[in-house]
């Protein structure tokens, strides 16, 4: 916590009331609800508003990497490119890295604190006016190298539970101090407002049951009769043609009306053989 006791410091006091009572109540609620505990270490792209002084409007780009999670904690570093106005005119292009401390609490909720060094470059026109003691006063403008250690504390919330978008939101207060490497240090406050999302997370799917695999039916055999002594057994005798069939007996005449039944047939007549006739001399 030693980066809100900074912040503190460096805002004013009423400001400092302001900022630390959400995040202490944010504290508490992450401290007893249900967080889920993370068990893997999540890269995030983040992009976002950047308010200088908060009125001089920027954007601002990064990538988080959380290098130690532990249940509820994390710890992680940052990268970031952006711009802003100002600080008083002209425009500034900025670097910044940062490590972090992130306390991830119920529902998505976290709570996160930052400490960062970066160097900015403050572009000024060549030459702008200012109000003088006098009048207006011309000033030459000039390009300056400026070394930006930051202090920063905010909240925000992870949608990426099962079944949501891998998204979230974020909003990080504090202040930004700007040294010119010639004594001269400065500062202001900032204001980060954006969205990030969380990359390599993937989607739950539907579970599907295991189908074991059928094993193929071997073809049927017949088993093997046990060994009696006599060795193996003679191939059947072939068949030859089939015999013929015996004649079938005569079917009975049937009787002529007026004949007595009982009568016996009249046998049959006598043959004769046949002789042929001499042939002719």
């Amino acid at each position: 916590m030693c980066a809100l006791g900074w912040l503190s410091a460096l805002l004013p006091r009423k400001s400092s009331l302001r900022f630390c009572a959400p995040l202490a109540a944010l504290l508490a609620l992450g401290a007893v609800g249900p967080a889920a505990a993370q068990n893997t270490k999540p890269r995030r792209i983040a992009l976002g508003y950047f308010g200088y002084s908060f009125t001089q409007p920027g954007a601002r780009i990064g990538y988080e990497a959380a290098y130690f999670v532990r249940g509820i904690h994390e710890l992680y570093a940052t990268a970031n490119v952006g711009g802003h106005g100002g600080p008083n005119i002209g425009y500034s292009l900025f670097s910044q890295f940062e490590a972090g401390y992130r306390i991830n609490g119920a529902y998505g909720l976290f709570l996160d604190a930052r400490l960062g060094l970066g160097y900015s470059s403050w572009f000024q026109p060549e030459t702008y006016s200012v109000a003088g003691v006098s009048g207006p006063m011309t000033i030459a403008g000039s390009t300056l190298s400026l070394l930006t250690p930051q202090a920063l504390g905010g909240f925000g919330i992870d949608f990426g539970r099962p079944g949501s978008p891998n998204i979230g939101l974020f909003a990080l207060l504090g202040a930004q101090g700007r040294y010119d490497f010639a004594g001269n240090f400065t500062g202001d406050s900032i204001m980060i407002l954006g969205l990030f999302y969380t990359l390599g997370r993937s989607r739950p799917s539907t579970a599907t049951l295991p189908v074991p695999a059928v094993p193929a039916v071997p073809p049927a055999v017949a088993p093997e009769l046990p060994d009696d002594g006599r060795g193996p057994s003679p191939p059947p005798p072939s068949l030859g043609p089939a015999e013929p069939a015996p004649p079938l007996a005569p079917e009975p005449q049937p009787v002529p009306p007026g004949y007595d039944p009982n009568v016996p047939p009249l046998p049959p007549p006598p043959t004769v053989p046949y002789t042929p006739p001499p042939a002719a001399g």
